[in-house]
């Protein structure tokens, strides 16, 4: 017996994951560049600036090394931050 809770199917859980993760880019793209610098990471993840540097070298963050810093697509970025699950604690 169901009692009064709504249960969902997968397909509609993943759904409903992918809106909440738009909306939530959605909210968020306009305020930043297209192309994102290193202080740019650090205001959306609270990350340090020196965890973000090792995440870009460390390829774990997708972007490329310019002449003058490091830049990363804005929304190839928060696609990757909004659906990436982190195993590991960064520091």
């Amino acid at each position: 017996m169901k009692n009064d809770k709504r249960y969902c199917n997968k397909n509609e859980i993943d759904e409903l994951t992918k809106e909440i993760i738009k909306q939530c880019i959605m909210e968020i793209r306009d305020q930043y560049p297209q192309a994102l610098k290193v202080k740019d990471l650090v205001e959306i993840t609270q990350y340090s600036e020196n965890s973000i540097y090792i995440l870009l070298e460390e390829g774990r963050i997708p972007g490329a090394k310019k002449l003058k810093g490091w830049r990363v697509a804005r929304d190839t970025f928060l696609t990757w931050w909004y659906t990436c699950e982190f195993e590991e604690t960064i520091n």
